[in-house]
């Protein structure tokens, strides 16, 4: 026979356990106690493998049966009311209707919608259920959040993804309306290294036993990707007179070795100047300091944010129009950000103006 070992779970809890539930991680317990490991718990507390922690204000009688639904924990106590049962979402509480006339002992759930319950009781609501019901709590199926109209480059991967209420639900993903893609979980709603072939209106339908629901159709534009790196972008105000340096090190230690990465001419009144660092890849870690050959007014501001650094390419004298557009929104919003006289074969444009803006995609448009 093995050998068995019991664990102490920190201080415990101060009276009877009635009713255990492990999930993943977490382990749930229930009975007529006040407090787990020496904190406030109601009837029922969470222990994590570390620490024990209470659920809201927890159940104002001594729990004796557990279950989850979907996310949600339910509770079933020897009390009377809507307190006989209790659901809690991570958040708060919430009753089943008027609950039971009497004590509920047991709890299980199908994973489909259904909580079994069983106990004491001979109304569940205004029903007449002797000593066992079940209750019915799935949702109607129905979008919390719909799926999104976007644009991608080829390769991209592209998720359709929908926030539904909680429950066992099915997902279907349709193409231009009849084309039937997949049918499945919500992963199934994600295509991988898509192609301009594609493009076109996504539908999204998820079912449960309680129904159907679809939503409106979305479209979905595959452009051809535009070559760029994140960059830093070294904003830097002066004022005064002198040359303006800006220096980059990898390390702040007592020597550190700054390396030059620009230089420029301040004037008064205060300038604006940018100095980029298209270093590829960038380090995980720079520092970036800026000094002036003549004494300040005032002494530099430094800012940097990471932008896009967007290659373009074309015969020297020639122009490159460059638009963009948000990844999500309509597909044909491309906004002109600038037109380019290239001096190089091949030359940066960064787009200081994407920081805190959406997710932005390029095209570049060779102009006459």
């Amino acid at each position: 026979m093995g050998r068995q070992r019991l664990v102490h779970h920190g201080l415990g809890v101060d009276s009877t356990v009635g009713a255990l539930l492990l999930d993943g991680t977490s382990l749930y317990v229930g009975g007529a106690f006040a407090t787990a490991g020496g904190i406030s718990a109601s009837h029922i507390a969470k222990w994590d493998g570390t620490a024990w922690s209470a659920l809201g204000s927890g159940m104002n009688a001594g729990v004796a049966a557990l279950a989850m639904i979907g996310p949600d924990l339910c509770a079933g106590a020897y009390g009377l009311g809507a307190a006989s049962i209790g659901r809690w979402d991570g958040s708060g509480w919430s009753g089943f209707g008027s609950g039971m006339n009497n004590y509920v002992y047991a709890l299980a759930a199908d994973g489909i919608g259904h909580l079994f319950v069983g106990g004491m009781f001979t109304l569940a609501g205004t029903n007449q259920c002797h000593y066992i019901a079940q209750a019915n709590v799935a949702s109607a199926p129905a979008f919390l959040r719909p799926p999104l109209t976007q644009t991608a480059e080829m390769g991209a991967t592209v998720d359709f993804g929908v926030s539904v209420p909680s429950g066992d639900m099915a997902y279907e993903l349709f193409f231009n309306g009849t084309n039937l893609l997949c049918y499945g979980s919500d992963n199934c709603l994600e295509l991988t290294n898509v192609s301009p072939s594609q493009s076109g209106a996504y539908t999204v339908v998820i079912t449960n036993f309680l129904g159907a629901a679809t939503s409106s159709p979305v479209m979905l534009n595959v452009i051809s990707p535009v070559e760029r790196r994140p960059a830093a972008a070294i904003k830097a105000v002066v004022q005064g007179r002198g040359v303006l340096n800006v220096d980059y090190a990898n390390s702040i230690t007592p020597a550190p070795n700054w390396t030059r990465l620009g230089s420029a001419m301040p004037g008064t009144p205060p300038m604006l100047q940018y100095f980029f660092d298209v270093s590829q890849p960038l380090p995980q870690h720079r520092f970036y300091r800026a000094s002036q050959s003549a004494q300040p007014i005032l002494p530099p501001v430094l800012d940097v944010h990471l932008v896009p650094a967007i290659t373009l390419t074309g015969g020297i004298g020639g122009s490159v129009r460059l638009d963009y557009i948000n990844q999500f929104g309509p597909t044909d919003a491309w906004v002109t950000l600038a037109t380019v006289t290239l001096t190089n074969t091949s030359q940066f444009y960064f787009d200081i103006s994407a920081p805190g803006q959406p997710q932005r995609l390029y095209r570049l448009v060779q102009s006459p």
